[in-house]
């Protein structure tokens, strides 16, 4: 097999893989984060999330009665899943200090429950997590977002990127040999 042979055959390789790269990293989903640092306690001070978290635990006490957090990054108008786990703790979702979505999750006794519904179509979802009795001690709190993101995780776009870069190369490689080809008598 020649070099022109396999260098066209690592060529559509390295497309095929940047192309199934471009559609699969529109819904990556990995990481989680904890406190501490604590998170903000008011929308205005509330914690950006980094893209493509999916995990948030942390607590809530006396004299920390509110955690707020964004999540970014996320599909507009796709379908999205909030799962948490919580005691004695109320999880509402907002996408501004104004606009709450879906009803609150109200938590007695420890246990896990989901609010579904869709994403705003900046991308945004701000969580708040409010104690329901400061006497109670430090209660803690997980949440799990289930929705797709418009960021691909950085692997992905390593891939895309060198994809991308090798396909470029192979055609001016064509494109110079095929300038050479017309023109052999030229000077």
């Amino acid at each position: 097999m020649d070099d022109s042979v396999k260098r066209g055959i690592l060529a559509r390789r390295l497309l095929a893989t940047t192309c199934l790269t471009a559609v699969g990293g529109t819904v990556a989903q990995a990481g989680s984060i904890s406190e501490p640092p604590n998170f903000g306690t008011t929308f205005a001070t509330r914690t950006l999330l980094p893209v493509n978290t999916t995990v948030v635990t942390g607590t809530t006490a006396f004299g920390d009665l509110d955690d707020f957090v964004e999540f970014q990054g996320l599909v507009g108008g796709a379908s999205f899943t909030l799962t948490a786990t919580a005691t004695i703790s109320t999880v509402t979702v907002f996408n501004d200090s104004q606009s709450q979505i879906g009803i609150p999750l109200a938590f007695g006794a420890t246990a896990t429950q989901s609010l579904t519904n869709t994403v705003p179509a900046n991308g945004l979802l701000v969580a708040q997590v409010h104690l329901g009795n400061a006497e109670t001690g430090t209660q803690s709190y997980t949440l799990n977002l289930n929705a797709p993101t418009t960021v691909p995780e950085p692997a992905s776009s390593l891939t895309l990127g060198l994809g991308l870069v090798s396909v470029a190369g192979a055609l001016a490689v064509r494109r110079f040999r095929h300038k050479s080809q017309e023109s052999p008598g030229s000077p």
